[in-house]
């Protein structure tokens, strides 16, 4: 679901400051989220947090 082109897309329509959240229980689908963030220019400097869900 988070793509390349989909990165792209959500990082054009975001406000500067703005926050995408993003969630998941598989670990592996996390590492390609993170992927694909850190590939996507439009997404430069952005923040991750641990890939544990809090509060587990």
């Amino acid at each position: 679901m988070v793509t390349p082109p989909f990165a792209a897309l959500a990082a054009s329509r975001l406000r500067p400051g703005g926050v995408w959240r993003l969630a998941t229980d598989w670990a592996d689908y996390a590492e390609q989220i993170l992927g694909v963030l850190d590939a996507e220019p439009g997404l430069r400097g952005w923040r991750g947090r641990s890939l544990g869900r809090a509060g587990r």
